[in-house]
């Protein structure tokens, strides 16, 4: 399985929200948005963790950490 904690991970203040905004790159279509970047941060890596299990559980290619869609 792949280790999701090498992904890479990003966080920003958005105006729009009033929050973080946490993003991953290798799977462009997810965000986390919390009161904290911590939060936002964690939220999101706990969605990605159960995403990718959900994915090689059904056998769908899951992205390598750095590689970009």
């Amino acid at each position: 399985m792949i280790d999701t904690d090498q992904y890479t991970y990003r966080a920003e203040w958005s105006m729009e929200d009033l929050a973080w905004v946490a993003t991953v790159a290798e799977l462009p279509s997810m965000s986390w948005i919390a009161q904290t970047k911590q939060a936002a941060l964690a939220g999101l890596a706990h969605l990605v963790k159960a995403t990718v299990a959900q994915m090689a559980a059904s056998r769908e290619p899951v992205p390598a950490p750095g590689a970009s869609p």
